[in-house]
């Protein structure tokens, strides 16, 4: 029985062809646009909670208040900060810096490429869940001349997935360096805060001419990025005293005549949650970037407007398209058609229209998406 009504209506349909375009376009589109704003809101919330760890770990910002309360900060910060932190509060169990900003000439296999290099300290590894594929698993970054590269950097460098133990050189102030590829990586998700391809020790970075005098100092920053990894148990997040005397022992406060008492006493440093960071729009992340959610709720809002009046568009159009077979209903009743047969028949064209509208929304979704 449901064979002849799907039958019946495909011939309808068929017969009105405009009405059924117009129908199908408008839904799938509708379709369309919500699932991919939607895709896009998903992506952006979450973002680091692929860490094993990832309510435990931390990102210290130095944050200020203005005269209306508002914060606005920076996790671009000291040098001896993440050492500190560890030699001072017993819940720290680990903490690593990153620094993934620069831009280096790339030697590998006699071809010079221009690459972006991060540098980060050893426990990077064993504080975030980024899988070694290859390699030393356990310290890749424990030797100071030691690299890890990606799986796609390294096909497209090496045009090998595992060049583990070749050499790759770094043009660092005049000369190369060379370096050693102590493991692979897996491709980092894009739905991570740190991200790299080429991966070298921060303790290299730290004994270059241009940071030398940064190691110890609390004075002057270089843009690193401090992650720690908090003990179970630990409520040093929740206790901002703690981290504020913490920044008055070691932070020299600049003269009163440049700033306000005031202004000096609201500044602080933070432990910021790690699946809050890409959602912090009020810390500076260098170029890294950021996204508020009041932007993400703002499309999904649209979409859904997008979606209902698409939904409204098609419910119009199947009325009116109803209204106008008032004579194929009354010979349908003539011959003994029942009244639920009548509506089982109009549901079944409205079903299929649906069910295209639907198929083709999500094969545009996907389309677009891919790219991303």
């Amino acid at each position: 029985m449901m064979r002849n009504y799907f039958k019946t209506a495909v011939r309808i349909l068929s017969r009105q062809k405009v009405l059924a375009l117009i129908n199908v376009s408008g839904l799938s589109i509708g379709i369309g646009c919500f699932c991919l704003f939607l895709l896009y809101a998903i992506h952006e919330f979450s973002y680091d909670r692929f860490h094993l760890k990832a309510d435990r770990i931390f990102r210290v910002a130095e944050v200020s208040k203005n005269d209306a309360g508002k914060e606005r900060g920076t996790a671009g910060l000291y040098m001896p900060l993440g050492p500190a932190m560890k030699k001072d509060f017993p819940d720290v169990e680990s903490f690593a810096r990153f620094n993934g900003y620069g831009r280096y000439l790339v030697r590998a296999d006699h071809s010079v490429f221009n690459e972006p290099v991060a540098f980060a300290d050893p426990e990077l590894f064993s504080i975030f869940s980024f899988r070694i594929l290859s390699g030393n698993p356990a310290d890749p970054l424990r030797d100071p001349h030691s690299i890890v590269l990606t799986r796609q950097k390294a096909i497209a460098l090496f045009g090998s997935a595992d060049p583990v133990g070749k050499t790759l050189e770094i043009k660092i102030d005049t000369g190369y360096e060379p370096f050693r590829i102590s493991a692979i990586a897996e491709d980092i998700p894009t739905n991570s805060s740190i991200g790299f391809d080429i991966l070298g020790s921060f303790e290299f970075l730290a004994a270059t001419n241009d940071r030398k005098d940064g190691v110890n100092s609390w004075r002057f920053t270089y843009g690193d990025e401090t992650y720690v990894l908090l003990k179970n148990g630990s409520r040093l997040n929740k206790q901002p005293e703690r981290m504020t005397e913490f920044r008055s022992r070691y932070v020299p406060e600049v003269t009163a005549t440049k700033v306000k008492p005031a202004m000096r006493n609201a500044t602080t440093f933070e432990l910021r949650p790690l699946r809050e960071s890409h959602t912090s729009t009020e810390i500076d992340v260098g170029e890294g970037y950021t996204t508020d959610p009041k932007n993400i709720w703002i499309l999904i809002g649209i979409s859904s407007a997008i979606l209902l009046i698409a939904c409204i568009n098609f419910t119009t159009l199947a009325i009116g398209r109803s209204a106008g077979r008032a004579k194929e209903v009354g010979i349908r009743k003539v011959i003994g058609g029942h009244r639920k047969q009548l509506a089982i028949q109009f549901l079944t064209e409205s079903l299929l229209l649906s069910v295209i509208s639907t198929g083709l929304g999500f094969f545009a979704c996907q389309s677009l998406a891919a790219p991303l």
